[in-house]
């Protein structure tokens, strides 16, 4: 028996016994409890959509709320997707704001608002040309995945940090990423 019955029963977990190797020196965890990268960057990349884009778009539009109107006859539904066309037109002409990224050993900071680790089940990587991005898949359903645009030179960093809490794991891009990418959304 490992534990005697006595032992056994005024047993109880605590979560701040250090159980690090006896080798290693106190210093480095200490060290690795306070590592930390920081910067400011794009909130999503902008894809420059020219006049010719915009005509297409509207020109698609038209189309559809014809097609939508001859067929139902209502003025409801065909008013009802023009006014998303139009909200959809207005969002793709959205610039992105310059935020700034904070991950630590407690989690990630974007903006003013903070996630810790443990609302994520893993990371991924990916790119949106040469910018490199990060996505967290989250633990709850309704929750989007909270995607975070680095500077190349502080991949190792990101990386390093983010695998010491969260399993990472290769997606493949997903279907509406691809079309966003296709349609420079």
């Amino acid at each position: 028996m490992l534990m005697d019955e006595e032992n056994q029963e005024n047993f109880q977990y605590d979560p701040e016994d250090d159980f690090t190797d006896p080798g290693q020196d106190s210093e480095e965890k200490h060290i690795d409890q306070n590592r930390e990268v920081s910067w400011v960057g794009s909130e999503f990349v902008a894809n420059h959509k020219n006049i010719g884009w915009f005509m297409g778009f509207f020109g698609l539009l038209i189309l559809v709320v014809v097609v939508i109107f001859i067929f139902t006859k209502d003025y409801i539904s065909t008013i009802s997707v023009a006014v998303v066309g139009i909200l959809f037109a207005i969002l793709a002409n959205h610039k992105p704001r310059q935020l700034s990224y904070r991950i630590d050993n407690k989690g990630v900071n974007i903006g003013e608002k903070f996630y810790p680790f443990e609302q994520f089940k893993y990371f991924s990587m990916a790119s949106d040309g040469a910018i490199g991005y990060i996505n967290l898949m989250p633990l709850r359903r309704f929750m989007p995945d909270v995607s975070i645009y680095f500077p190349p030179e502080e991949t190792d960093n990101i990386v390093e940090i983010l695998a010491d809490h969260l399993p990472h794991r290769e997606d493949d891009e997903r279907q509406i990423d691809k079309l966003a990418k296709r349609l420079r959304f």
